[in-house]
């Protein structure tokens, strides 16, 4: 399955390593502009949620099979997240879930590490 990451999973990030043997996609964004994403608590991580209006979030897209995608699952749950099926704008055959907090944050949050440009938002590497 395909897993869309914007966060401490994507490349050059703390929690890469456990993608390390996954296929990389490439480099992409959400097709629609329904979410949002915060930072939390000056770069410890980003939360995405859902919003209308919203935009469209900045991510890398990769390829899990196995004990990796068990793992991220287990990872992403147990932070509060629920898997979403999205779409990205890349061709890709089969279906891609992206991880989003079910409400909108109010703990610890900011645009501190948040990146916005044409209507498209990417949590930058503290």
């Amino acid at each position: 399955m395909i897993y869309f990451v914007y966060g401490t999973l994507k490349k050059n990030h703390r929690l890469n390593w456990i993608l390390e043997e996954s296929e990389f996609i490439g480099e992409c964004e959400t097709l629609h502009s329904n979410f949002d994403i915060k930072d939390f608590s000056h770069g410890c991580f980003p939360i995405v949620y859902r919003r209308e209006p919203g935009y469209k979030i900045k991510g890398e897209a990769y390829k899990l099979r196995g004990d990796v995608e068990r793992s991220v699952h287990l990872l992403e749950i147990g932070a509060g997240y629920k898997p979403a099926e999205i779409k990205i704008n890349k061709e890709v055959s089969e279906k891609c879930i992206m991880f989003v907090y079910p409400e909108k944050p109010t703990m610890a949050i900011s645009d501190s590490f948040i990146s916005t440009r044409d209507n498209t938002k990417e949590w930058l590497n503290p």
